[in-house]
This record gives structure tokens, sequence and C-alpha cells, in this order.
């Protein structure tokens, strides 16, 4: 059952490992829900240059509410981002999220990464510290879903490369670059209404 969205905007940091028998190397972000037409995802990683290594696949995945008791019951993460509706990998440039070339990267399903939506992705560098910007496109034709994003490095699962934190920011936006989830959708028109019948 998907709850009440939450904000817009989230921010955080988040580190991804190996996991453990209670958890894998992936972290929950937020949860939006976006109505039909072309909408937005927006935000920025922070890392260190360090951490980047071909031994680490880490991405943003995106999964609708269909999809997210599938995510939960499956047992690792390979197979919990096989459910992921679209993905794109963190600190890759380009405009599109179909970055590899072709190449088989580790921990990253190239049947999510086929079907993905496309994104307007920047890297930039301050010191020892890189900045990965993106402009992630989600376009709708269904009815209005909840949709959620996460964090995950499945190649940690098969090689335990030690990374630090990940510092992000995350901006949701409906069409119309709206900040309303679709079940705030007429909530302003609404209140203007109330108002008016107050006056």
């Amino acid at each position: 059952i998907v709850g009440a969205a939450q904000a817009k905007f989230s921010s955080g940091s988040f580190h991804l490992d190996a996991g453990d028998f209670e958890h894998g190397p992936e972290y929950e972000i937020a949860k939006f829900s976006f109505l039909e037409g072309m909408a937005h995802i927006n935000g920025k990683v922070r890392y260190k240059t360090a951490d980047s290594n071909w031994m680490t696949s880490p991405a943003l995945y995106l999964f609708n509410d269909d999809a997210w008791d599938a995510y939960h019951t499956a047992p690792a993460c390979e197979d919990k981002v096989q459910h992921a509706h679209s993905l794109i990998q963190i600190g890759k440039v380009g405009n599109t999220p179909r970055m590899a070339n072709g190449r088989r990267e580790i921990g990253v399903p190239p049947q999510v990464l086929a079907r993905s939506h496309p994104a307007i992705t920047d890297l930039t560098y301050e010191q020892d510290e890189a900045i990965w910007s993106f402009k992630w496109e989600l376009e709708s034709t269904e009815r209005p879903h909840g949709w959620f994003v996460i964090a995950a490095d499945c190649a940690l699962e098969q090689y335990n490369a030690k990374v630090s934190d990940m510092q992000y920011e995350l901006t949701m936006l409906n069409p119309g670059d709206s900040h309303l989830p679709a079940d705030e959708f007429g909530l302003p028109t609404v209140y203007y209404l109330a108002w008016l019948v107050m006056v």
C-alpha cells in the first residue's frame, strides 16, 4: 500500500556496502506521486573521486507502485532492481541512460537499462569531490502512480569495495513543473474557492 507522498525535495546521504542478511547495497531515497504527462526528477550526487572505480556500479532506480512489493520480496540486489521502471548510472555523463556502449556492467540489469527514460547528466569536480548532476525525464501515459527512487550498487554484492558516503539532493516535479504530488493536485483551487466562500 502506498502512503501519502512525501515532500517534493529530498536531501541527505547514503552509504552503499555489500550488506548482510538483513539488508543489501540499496538505499530508499524518496517517493512521489506523478500525474500523466512529462515529469522530471532533478538532482545532484556528491562523492569522493577516489571511490569511483570499475568494481562499483552505483545507480538511481525508479520504481512505480505496481513493482514496489516485488522489489521488497526479491532476495538479492540484482533480483530487486530487475523490477525497476528506469535507471540512471551515478557518475556517467551523457544525454541518455544507455551509457555503457553495449558493455555489460557489473550489477546493472541490461533489460532495465534498455527501457530507461532519457536523462541529461553532467559531471564537475571540486578538489577531491565529484559532483554529478542530472535531469531525468518521466513520461507517464497511465493512471497517476506512486513512484519510488532508490540508490543501489549491486556490484558490491560481488566485489565488496570500500566506498564512502554519497550526498544527494533530489527534486521531483509533475508536468508543468508543479511541486504538488498527484494526490494534492487541485488543492490550491479548492483552498481558493473555500477562501472566497468564507470572504
